[in-house]
């Protein structure tokens, strides 16, 4: 679960409302899973011995009679159990991030085909990007997780297999080169997990725009970046500005 971070993680945005907010306030928006674009995220397969779970098994598997045993009391064993699981899925706050600024794909899918910004978010050990138990990189698979009978029963198991539910998408996905910072509830802004320390203007961000942005974050301690096409290849290069 430990993996080694970036010393920045990026945010790709367009120039509008929610990110000159986000510059102004130092908040951003942490999303539940329900408004990603991708209907497969955060989805998982239960194992067949779930279904056919009855609370005398389920006991044999944690040995004991604790609360969590509850979810597999008779007649309710499969619905309660999944369904706990699933619901506290739902209620994450998710805030998805590039290990990169160079990424041309997000530039053109969520920076407003490179009209937009990519913000820089220091990493350290003494903020939320930097902790474990915040932010991880997310793994790339060809299928859902599957989650077993001994998942869904204490509170330390749930906590793993929904950590792995959390940090695994679709290999299609794997251009996006993601971390997650999550926090216990979504759909709410928050102060921004690390200190935004860069601004990188997409190709053909307007003259305006970077002007704007730069006397929003006058006195700042950060930097600011051109993003410019390279001569020989297809990639970018950034020049401090």
């Amino acid at each position: 679960m430990n993996d080694p971070k970036p010393e920045v993680l990026y945010k790709y945005r367009a120039v509008n409302k929610f990110t000159l907010d986000t510059l102004v306030s130092n908040q951003i928006y942490f999303p539940t899973p329900t408004k990603f674009n991708d209907p497969f995220d955060t989805k998982c397969s239960f194992s067949k011995s779930i279904e056919k779970a009855s609370y005398n098994e389920a006991k044999k598997v944690f040995g004991s009679d604790a609360d969590d045993m509850l979810v597999f009391k008779a007649g309710s064993s499969k619905s309660t159990a999944t369904d706990k699981f699933t619901q506290e899925l739902s209620q994450r706050g998710i805030l998805s991030l590039c290990e990169t600024k160079n990424n041309q794909l997000l530039w053109a899918h969520y920076a407003s085909d490179h009209t937009g910004i990519c913000i820089g978010f220091e990493v350290s050990s003494e903020n939320s990007l930097g902790d474990s138990k915040h932010t991880h990189k997310v793994n790339y698979t060809e299928s859902y997780p599957s989650i077993s009978q001994k998942s869904l029963g204490s509170p330390r198991h749930r906590k793993e297999a929904q950590h792995r539910v959390l940090h695994t998408k679709s290999k299609l996905w794997s251009y996006e080169q993601e971390w997650r910072c999550i926090y216990p509830e979504g759909d709410k802004v928050y102060d921004v997990p690390g200190r935004i320390c860069e601004i990188n203007f997409g190709c053909r961000t307007t003259t305006s725009d970077k002007s704007l942005i730069k006397r929003i974050l006058a006195g700042s301690n950060l930097k600011f970046y051109q993003a410019e096409l390279k001569q020989t290849d297809f990639g970018l290069k950034f020049r401090l500005v």
